[in-house]
């Protein structure tokens, strides 16, 4: 990683560069040299240009790794990826940790949408990770996360300002089929697309007239 080769002494990132240029090296205590062919991929959070600045990287070092750039956003501007990411993580440490059928709560989507998480994607798999490993329930809800995930996303961005769970949505719209039908159970049941019995459970678990 390049924030590693950033740390590295002036001797050590001119050896690097010989690598680089070269593709070749000797091992340490070897005679022989070995050549090779490789494609380098590096990543860092450091701002290399300031560091060249500051003397504590060369820049022909950088200009000779730095072919290609992408330039990846951290992970709170870019909130459409934390759900994705989410349960992308979640299924795989169901898996490591031995888990099935855990589910993340409409709340905890929210929850998760709210927060800025300022170690990025890492500090979203080690959140969901915690969770895993100290809880034993199948459906996480906010209070499950550790307290400044909590109190982040409570202060949170004005980003996700508005959103409203799929419960709130459904609400609404059986309440106000409801009264366009004026309470005809079975009228409104044909123009929500499900049946009657199911309305009258939805009825009773918003608590709707």
């Amino acid at each position: 990683m390049l924030d590693e080769v950033a740390a590295l002494s002036a001797s050590a990132q001119s050896k690097l560069l010989r690598v680089l240029q070269e593709r070749s090296f000797e091992r340490l205590g070897g005679t022989e040299t070995l050549h090779i062919e490789a494609r380098l991929v590096a990543l860092t959070n450091v701002d290399l240009p300031a560091a060249i600045a500051a003397g504590h990287f060369r820049e022909d070092l950088y200009f000779r790794m730095n072919v290609l750039t992408i330039a990846v956003p951290a992970l709170r501007e870019r909130r459409g990826d934390v759900l994705p990411l989410a349960e992308h993580f979640l299924a795989g440490l169901c898996v490591a940790h031995g888990r099935a059928g855990v589910q993340l709560s409409d709340g905890t989507r929210r929850m998760l949408l709210g927060y800025a998480w300022p170690g990025n994607v890492r500090e979203l798999r080690n959140a969901l990770e915690r969770v895993i490993v100290f809880t034993r329930v199948e459906m996480f809800e906010p209070e499950h996360f550790a307290e400044n995930i909590r109190a982040g996303a409570a202060g949170g961005s004005g980003m996700v300002a508005g959103l409203r769970s799929l419960e709130d949505v459904e609400k609404e719209v059986i309440a106000a089929t409801l009264e366009a039908m004026r309470y005809k159970i079975s009228q409104a049941a044909d123009v929500l697309g499900i049946s009657r019995k199911t309305l009258l459970e939805k009825r009773k678990k918003y608590g709707l007239k």
